[in-house]
């Protein structure tokens, strides 16, 4: 049995692709018999998260926010290193999101026997100023690394990375088994993006294409779930291309009732873009819980997407900003829906989190 120490900058049941990353391959190294240790930053109501923890097999330190942001920085790394000498003898220790990957670069002389891999997911490269130098010095302290797609692989060997290695993101789909069918959401299509209102995920890109798509389908409707970060600038986007009768904002959506949105809709859409720190988007688990519910999916040329979604098989990939491409590709999806669908759910089918954890354990 190894022993694995995963550090993670975010993880459930605060929202975030990070954190459930990090959710899942624990869970299921855990389900295979490894020992396992998450180190993890605290992002909500610490009862929540407690309550949280408790139902998990495995071990979850929280390092709990405090009024001084630097006094924050200190104690998680303070933490980290408690850690790292209470379990000299661990087998691997992962480390996910940048604060975890400088704390790792800094720390790693004063452990030089454990073996520390750093999972790559794109949000953390192509940052500015002192962020993007202390993650590009991390990315070469810390000797091996675990890109999610060759899309983030690429821009991780050009900031300095040295062995890279690429192992995509997966699903929990035990979890999708709980999500029972509830009312259809509004609209003919029903349009969805999941995930939190702000410019690298494109909502703006959807929006600004909805008059084209309205002279094809004149009861489309956008549905956008997700942490209201940039809501008010779409709310204003919308108003002004006079769509706004066409867009349902429902904010952050409860676990429960993730379902409701997954199996009402008719096609899901993530038209992301760099976003203005060089943030991109390395991968989108929510695609392939969309693809096991069901739901096809419209994602971004040129980003991790195009690895998420089979083009052609389990949705199309286009031009964010080509309303005419992405209105073709709608329409494309919605003439041979029931192929799209039943493919989609089929392509999901290789990323359970069971199969993409193996390939972890296989590096070591």
């Amino acid at each position: 049995m190894r022993h694995m120490l995963l550090l993670s900058s975010e993880f459930p049941p605060q929202p975030g692709g990070i954190g459930w990353q990090a959710h899942g391959l624990a869970k299921a190294w855990s389900g295979q018999g490894q020992r396992v240790t998450v180190l993890t930053n605290s992002r909500g109501a610490r009862a929540a998260e407690e309550c949280f923890d408790r139902q998990l097999p495995f071990e979850v330190i929280r390092v709990h926010r405090h009024a001084w942001a630097g006094y924050t920085y200190l104690h998680r790394l303070l933490r980290a290193w408690r850690l790292l000498r209470r379990e000299r003898t661990a087998s691997a220790v992962w480390v996910s999101g940048a604060f975890w990957l400088w704390t790792a670069a800094f720390l790693r002389p004063l452990f030089p026997s454990h073996r520390c891999l750093g999972i790559l997911h794109g949000s953390e490269l192509g940052r500015s100023g002192w962020r993007g130098r202390l993650t590009r010095l991390a990315l070469r302290r810390i000797p091996e690394h675990v890109a999610v797609s060759a899309f983030t692989g690429c821009r991780a060997r050009a900031c300095g990375a040295r062995s890279v290695r690429m192992i995509p993101n997966g699903f929990d789909a035990e979890r999708l088994r709980t999500y029972d069918k509830g009312q259809r959401l509004a609209g003919s299509p029903a349009l969805l993006t999941l995930g939190s209102m702000h410019r690298r995920k494109g909502q703006h890109n959807l929006i600004r294409a909805l008059p084209k798509l309205r002279e094809h389908f004149p009861q489309v409707h956008y549905h956008l779930a997700g942490l209201p970060v940039d809501a008010g600038a779409l709310h204003m986007l919308a108003a002004s291309l006079k769509v706004s009768d066409a867009v349902t904002f429902h904010g952050r959506v409860p676990e429960g009732k993730l379902g409701d949105l997954y199996l009402g809709a008719d096609l899901f859409v993530l038209l992301s873009e760099e976003g203005p720190k060089g943030e991109v988007e390395g991968f989108g688990i929510a695609v392939l819980e969309a693809n096991a519910c069901g739901l096809p999916a419209l994602g971004s040329r040129g980003t991790g997407l195009e690895e998420a979604i089979r083009d052609g098989y389990s949705g199309r990939v286009v031009d964010p900003r080509n309303e005419e491409e992405i209105t073709a590709a709608v329409r494309e999806i919605l003439a041979d829906h029931h192929r799209f669908s039943l493919q989609a759910r089929i392509w999901a089918r290789g990323f359970h989190w069971e199969m993409i954890a193996r390939r972890y354990l296989e590096l070591l």
